[in-house]
């Protein structure tokens, strides 16, 4: 028999959609991108909604194989139900002329069916149905935990990447922010050879002696974009916004951040500082067990602050310019 290939790309991609329909939480993202202005910022922006998707894609992988076995059995019912006609006339699926009909027909009911809102739901649903019944199996499980923890690893990451290059290219375009009073106590003179009142030689040769468009890269050098306090500061001494400044707080925003380190610094085991810094009433050494962590708040919290410091951002840029032109 001719088997799943003989399906045509209109049937996958109507299957992808059924995967995909509840799995478009980084839309967001790149409608963000699409509507940033500014250049430059939109490089980031598209840089930061890629990488998301690609974590949400890992995070998908199961679930879609899961659903695509289910697919494939809904395939081979399809064939015998439409081939058995046939055969009672002994028209045989080896004849080319029955295989085409029959795989016409097979496709045209499969999409048919995989267009229908109660087959979505339904495919959804078992979807989540056979991943938890996955990871009630032990090896299993620790795979899927894995899987998982590399997922909030990975959203992380692309948060505070983005977060970074924001903040530098940000200042590196409008060095004149360096005069504020905020920024001028956040360049007091330290170990990094950029202080209020000089800046070290070395850092200025390493520059060509021209830093009109580098300060940015000068400073964020200094500052670890990893730590969400830091982060937090440094965008606060930037631009001394309220509203920003709130959106940086995220409770699930900082959990993130304690639950990528606990998995990148401790193998996910429970220590003092992840107890402190979250409040957490699990007991030390335990592993960090993935059904108590609110993982959808957790990454809804990256897409949400990542998408609001874009969209500040590009307003501030088109202010900023606005009356350098002035």
């Amino acid at each position: 028999m001719g088997g799943p290939d003989s399906r045509s790309q209109a049937f996958e991609n109507a299957e992808l959609e059924s995967v995909w329909s509840f799995q478009k939480a980084n839309a967001a993202a790149f409608e963000t991108a699409n509507g940033v202005r500014w250049d430059r910022l939109k490089i980031i922006a598209t840089a930061f909604a890629n990488n998301l998707e690609g974590a949400e894609s890992v995070r998908a992988l199961p679930m879609y194989l899961l659903m695509r076995s289910r697919k494939e059995v809904e395939y081979l019912a399809e064939l015998v139900k439409v081939y058995l006609p046939f055969a009672d006339k002994q028209r045989w699926y080896a004849d080319p002329a029955v295989r085409a009909e029959v795989d016409a027909e097979v496709e045209r009911r499969l999409r048919e069916k995989a267009n229908r809102e109660d087959d979505i739901r339904e495919l959804a649903e078992y979807g989540k149905l056979a991943e938890r019944a996955v990871m009630s199996q032990g090896m299993a499980h620790g795979m899927m935990t894995r899987l998982i923890f590399a997922v909030l690893t990975s959203t992380w990451t692309a948060f505070e990447v983005m977060a970074g290059d924001v903040w530098r290219t940000f200042l590196n375009e409008f060095p004149q922010l360096l005069t504020s009073q905020r920024m001028q106590q956040s360049c007091a003179e330290s170990s990094g050879g950029i202080g209020s009142r000089a800046i070290s030689i070395g850092l200025v040769s390493r520059h060509g002696f021209d830093l009109r468009n580098c300060m940015g890269d000068l400073l964020w050098e200094r500052i670890n974009f990893s730590d969400l306090g830091q982060l937090r500061k440094a965008y606060c001494d930037l631009f001394d916004d309220p509203e920003l400044s709130l959106a940086l707080e995220s409770k699930h925003l900082r959990l993130l951040e304690e639950v990528r380190h606990l998995i990148l610094h401790r193998s996910a085991m429970v220590d003092e500082n992840f107890k402190r810094a979250t409040g957490s009433p699990l007991p030390l050494g335990c592993r960090l067990p993935i059904g108590q962590l609110p993982l959808q708040e957790m990454s809804d919290a990256a897409y949400d602050c990542g998408c609001f410091i874009l969209r500040f951002v590009d307003e501030r840029y088109d202010r900023l310019r606005g009356q350098n032109r002035a």
